[in-house]
């Protein structure tokens, strides 16, 4: 029986696996030829300032370290955006590299100082802390160490005005970051009223991240979300200037709990929304500031009605680009990954924003590494696409 069944698998996946070829060899047949001259892959990425007026895309070969910063990348349309998006897969690894470099860029040239995350506001707390600190125990466990060691470094580098802060923006999933973040701060407090005191006391027995469960995070929300509204003079003595990083924490905590654990609203819209109120409210009450966040594709994408991913929600870029004070100052560069293969890079959800013919177009002219393709310029590869997506990222993997 497990012969035949070994045997069933073997030839279904050989037919898969000659489809897939027959697809690929069709987009190469069937698709025209690109117009205008292209570049072979360089070796370096010391590109001539006036290269990006002249062609529609720039590479950034994986034999390079990204240096978005040896070339002229932007225009002069730049310096009025707000928010800076970049698209991303979760957990490929060349997400970091690209963040790290496209924040460096953007800090350098157009003065952008917030680095805002698809994260919980306890991560952005602990995070934000490492940067200004040092401190190795938040080091500890926060993902992607050599990236944040990496951004520390450059950090330290620039003078006050220009240095860096992190802000987590999203909902809390895994709960224990909250917890973790509000003991610290509970720590860092004076001697709490005795009418907050037994709350208190349940968060000074918090410790590490992964030691907070759901059901106990959502009891705890909750009775925080409570006794600081009963509450709100008592917790602003005991807090000091740590208050509101507290209330937000708490904020984050309880809308997680809300959606991921009772499920008493639609997960999908109400994350959307929470996202689109959270960097709203920082945008408004930051009105010189400029952030840029590499966020899932799904939240990257400025078209009203969105793709299946977020079952046909509007996505927070574009909750953003309708309020009248940033409309078109949301830049985004949404990413595409693939090996060389248009039939993986089809599948992803960008294509309600490209079609899989144009999708093959952009794969097909892409370098090992990145590529960035410029889509609102008037001799782009693709023509219409404006007011869907400023910049297409591909990053092709394959060596």
């Amino acid at each position: 029986m497990f012969r035949k069944l070994l045997f069933l698998l073997l030839v279904f996946s050989f037919f898969v696996s000659q489809a897939k070829a027959q697809k690929d060899s069709a987009y190469a047949q069937n698709t025209p030829p690109l117009p205008g001259p292209f570049p072979a892959a360089i070796d370096s990425v010391r590109l001539m300032d006036s290269l990006w007026n002249l062609l529609p895309a720039q590479y950034f070969p994986d034999t390079s370290p990204l240096a978005l910063d040896s070339f002229h990348l932007a225009d002069s349309a730049w310096s009025r955006h707000r928010v800076f998006l970049a698209g991303e897969r979760h957990d490929e690894k060349a997400n970091d590299d690209l963040s790290f470099a496209m924040l460096r860029y953007l800090n350098r040239e157009f003065g952008v100082r917030t680095l805002v995350l698809e994260q919980a506001y306890a991560v952005g707390l602990c995070a934000d802390e490492y940067l200004r600190t040092g401190d190795t125990i938040l080091l500890e466990d926060l993902p992607s160490r050599e990236y944040w060691k990496k951004l520390y470094d450059y950090n330290r580098s620039l003078p006050a005005e220009k240095r860096l802060r992190v802000v987590g923006a999203d909902i809390e999933s895994s709960f224990g970051w909250s917890g973790w973040m509000l003991h610290r701060m509970a720590l860092d407090g004076g001697v709490p009223h005795p009418s907050i005191a037994p709350t208190v006391a349940t968060i000074y027995r918090m410790r590490r991240p992964s030691r907070l469960t759901r059901k106990k995070a959502r009891r705890l929300a909750f009775e925080l979300d409570e006794n600081m509204k009963a509450y709100p003079r008592e917790y602003r003595k005991f807090l000091g200037d740590k208050y509101e990083d507290f209330r937000k924490c708490v904020l984050s905590m309880k809308t997680g709990a809300d959606i991921y654990v009772t499920r008493k609203s639609p997960w999908v819209p109400a994350r959307e929304q929470y996202l689109y109120e959270f960097l709203y409210d920082f945008l408004k009450s930051h009105p010189d500031e400029k952030v840029f966040g590499q966020f899932g594709n799904a939240h990257v994408c400025l078209l009203p009605e969105q793709d299946w991913a977020i079952r046909n929600s509007t996505s927070v870029t574009s909750m953003l680009n309708r309020t009248p004070e940033l409309q078109n100052r949301i830049c985004i560069f949404p990413t595409i990954y693939t090996d060389g293969d248009c039939g993986e890079a089809t599948y992803q959800w960008i294509n309600r924003v490209l079609s899989d013919d144009e999708i093959c177009r952009l794969v097909r002219r892409s370098k090992p590494g990145f590529t960035f393709f410029k889509l609102d310029q008037a001799d782009s590869l693709l023509q219409g696409l404006d007011g869907k997506a400023q910049f297409m990222i591909i990053n092709n993997r394959e060596w």
